[in-house]
């Protein structure tokens, strides 16, 4: 809970770290007791929210650099859809707390041992507010927050980032997702396949963005051997991607126009099929089954096949269209990975990313066991209680 600076006079002091008695009681005094701090080049964080007027920007933030960079701070925000990072001295930050903190309904000011919010109304008028924390640090350290840096080249050539190697306001999502994609393909791995060559296809890849991430994850930081396959229907895309990978020097790399139906899979270790279409998914699993692969990852969208096998069923939840639809899509997915266990496959189900990215945020993850679950009565039973009639359309293919 904020409390009246007004109480406080005196901080505890952490480690290696002297700081005077302080009586910070109004706006003045805070930015005096700033200056102080990053004219000694201390750690700082500054937070300006909630803009008074209609502004373009609705957020800065100051943040302190690491000590190898050429300025002690940094100054970011977002403003046209574009993201800038300014490097600031001590200078130029109180300059920014004298104009901004004018400016915006809420100025959080972070030190190492506390915290302080000014409140500003549309009339002038402020309030001062402050809590003790234990000791924080405050160094922003970006190179160490993705797998994926922001430097890293494909980013620029997808246009997510721009030359200045910052990613874009509107690609952030996009930018956390494919970190989070290959975070999930790192930790999912074996021992015994980190050393080995890896064969990697990729079905309806889009505009490569994961392909491209995993390649980079896997080739360039990992140092492991591995070739890549992106398939997509869209003949612009395709030569758009090769052409990049050409660029980027990414040999083991190739993108090729054709419909999941009708590739064959002379040998694959791991197979990605992501928002592949209702029974696309099924066809994607069944590859990956028929040709043994070690790791399946699927993300399935739009589950219309069972919903239309749903005939028979007493369960009031299937009353209501809605419902209906989301039980479709649960049963679907279990449904499926049933018969990956009947297969010699460890399947799992997970969000994949938070919802706040897509809707369509479920994996469905396998991993080659060899060790094959009877799972037969499981789905008869399943396909009874929801009332399904006839074969959903991986169980069809694999009875051939």
């Amino acid at each position: 809970m904020y409390i009246s600076t007004s109480k406080i006079t005196q901080y505890s002091i952490t480690k290696h770290i002297l700081e005077k008695k302080f009586n910070i009681s109004t706006l003045e005094d805070l930015t005096a007791h700033l200056a102080t701090l990053v004219h000694s080049r201390q750690q700082i964080k500054i937070i300006w929210s909630n803009p008074l007027l209609k502004q373009v920007v609705r957020k800065h933030e100051v943040y302190t650099n690491e000590p190898k960079a050429k300025r002690p701070y940094a100054h970011h925000y977002i403003e046209n859809n574009q993201s800038f990072t300014v490097q600031l001295d001590g200078e130029q930050v109180i300059q920014l707390m004298t104009t901004l903190t004018e400016e915006y309904k809420q100025t959080v000011v972070k030190t190492t041992i506390a915290e302080y919010q000014v409140l500003r109304n549309k009339k002038g008028k402020s309030k001062l507010l402050t809590k003790h924390v234990s000791h924080q640090d405050l160094i922003k350290d970006q190179s160490k927050q993705y797998l994926i840096p922001p430097t890293a080249p494909f980013l620029k050539g997808l246009g997510l980032a721009t030359t200045n190697h910052l990613i874009k306001a509107e690609a952030q999502k996009k930018y956390r997702q494919i970190n989070k994609f290959v975070e999930i393909i790192g930790s999912t791995l074996r021992p015994e396949h980190r050393q080995k060559s890896l064969s990697i296809y990729d079905f309806g890849c889009g505009k490569g963005y994961l392909t491209f991430g995993l390649y980079h994850h896997l080739s360039q930081a990992s140092k492991q051997e591995i070739s890549v396959v992106g398939i997509d229907l869209k003949p612009a895309v395709i030569d758009h991607c090769n052409q990049l990978a050409t660029d980027l020097n990414f040999t083991q790399l190739t993108f090729e126009q054709g419909d999941i139906t009708n590739t064959a899979l002379t040998s694959c270790d791991m197979l990605i099929a992501l928002h592949a279409c209702d029974i696309a998914t099924d066809i994607a699993l069944y590859k990956g089954i028929q040709s043994k692969a070690s790791y399946i990852f699927s993300s399935p969208c739009c589950h219309k096949e069972v919903r239309t096998l749903m005939k028979k069923s007493d369960s009031p939840i299937l009353r209501h269209g809605i419902l209906k639809e989301r039980q479709a899509e649960m049963l679907t997915d279990v449904l499926r990975t049933l018969m990956l266990e009947q297969h010699g496959y460890k399947a799992d189900i997970f969000e994949f990313i938070s919802s706040e990215h897509t809707a369509k945020n479920l994996m469905i993850r396998a991993v080659y066991t060899g060790h094959k679950k009877d799972n037969s009565k499981e789905i008869i039973e399943l396909k009874q209680q929801y009332g399904v009639e006839g074969q959903q359309y991986l169980e069809g293919l694999l009875a051939g």
